[in-house]
Formats: C-alpha cells, sequence, structure tokens
C-alpha cells in the first residue's frame, strides 16, 4: 500500500468519525429539544443552534465523502454513451471544476471565519467563527480526494461508488 492510500484511508477514517459525530450530536439535539418542550413543556434554547451547527458541518463533511466514494448526484446518460478515452476527459474536467470550487470554498471560508471571529451564536455563546470553519475543513478534503480521482483517472481505474 503506498503512502497515498494510507493517508486517505487515514482521512477516510477521520471524515468519517467526524460524520457520524456531528449526525449523532444532532439527532440528539432535536430529540431532546421535542421532549423537553412537549413532555416538560419547557424547551432548551441551545438545543436548536446546536442542531443547525451540527447540519452544517455533517452536510459539508457529506459533501467530501461523496467526492471520495463518487456517489454525488449526476447524470450519466451523456456521459455513458461516450467512448471511455472521451470519459476519461470529461472526468478530469469535472474533477478540475470541482478543485476549482473546492479552492473557493477555502479561500472564501477563511474570509469569513476571519470576519466571524469575534462574534458570539446567541444561545449557547459559541464563536461563530467555528461553524464557519466547516467550509474550509470540507474544501481541504474536497481537493484531497479529488487529487485522488484525478491520479485514478490518468491511471485509467474506472470510477465507481466506493462503500467505506
Amino acid at each position: 500500500m503506498n503512502k497515498l492510500q494510507k493517508i486517505s484511508k487515514y482521512a477516510d477514517r477521520v471524515v468519517g468519525s467526524m460524520i457520524i459525530i456531528t449526525f449523532s450530536i444532532m439527532i440528539i439535539c432535536c430529540v431532546l429539544q421535542v421532549f423537553t418542550r412537549y413532555v416538560l413543556n419547557s424547551s432548551l434554547s441551545w438545543t436548536e443552534e446546536l442542531a443547525r451547527y451540527t447540519f452544517i458541518w455533517a452536510n459539508l463533511l457529506g459533501a467530501s465523502y461523496c467526492i471520495r466514494t463518487n456517489s454525488h448526484a449526476r447524470v450519466t446518460v451523456i456521459f455513458d454513451a461516450l467512448p471511455s478515452r472521451i470519459q476519461r476527459i470529461f472526468i478530469l474536467g469535472t474533477q478540475a471544476l470541482i478543485m476549482v470550487v473546492a479552492v473557493v470554498m477555502i479561500v472564501q471560508g477563511l474570509k469569513i471565519a476571519e470576519m466571524t471571529h469575534n462574534q458570539l451564536s446567541a444561545a449557547m455563546g459559541l464563536n461563530v467563527s467555528l461553524v464557519y470553519l466547516a467550509i474550509p475543513v470540507s474544501g481541504i478534503f474536497i481537493i484531497f480526494y479529488t487529487i485522488i480521482n484525478v491520479i485514478n483517472a490518468v491511471k485509467g481505474i474506472p470510477e465507481k461508488e466506493e462503500k467505506l
């Protein structure tokens, strides 16, 4: 197993774990909010905010996971009809476009996080820049996984949905 594959497996574990943790926190917050509101007739002020923030993190990390596993939404009617050489060109073009978007996510996400570093959330008093950091963190993972996809496309390894 080469070095890139080892790093990729480690990154897969990190992203997967982060997604599981954020979704778990989000579900617990939602259940807790419903329980306290309808059973105890007194809702907690922070559960909705935490659920929203973990939802943001989970979705952005999920986007990088979809890049890694090639499970993002796409229409392949025309793509499937093309010869394999042209398909490879399309794959490389798509990966280049994804890379550009990820670079924009990193640059602009860091700017937004920097602008909000003194702002606190209303209910929890959490630094809002921690929420916005989900954008560049996801962008970094997307770039990493896109590089792996480009290497696979250049080597001629066919795109397939992977199960991690």
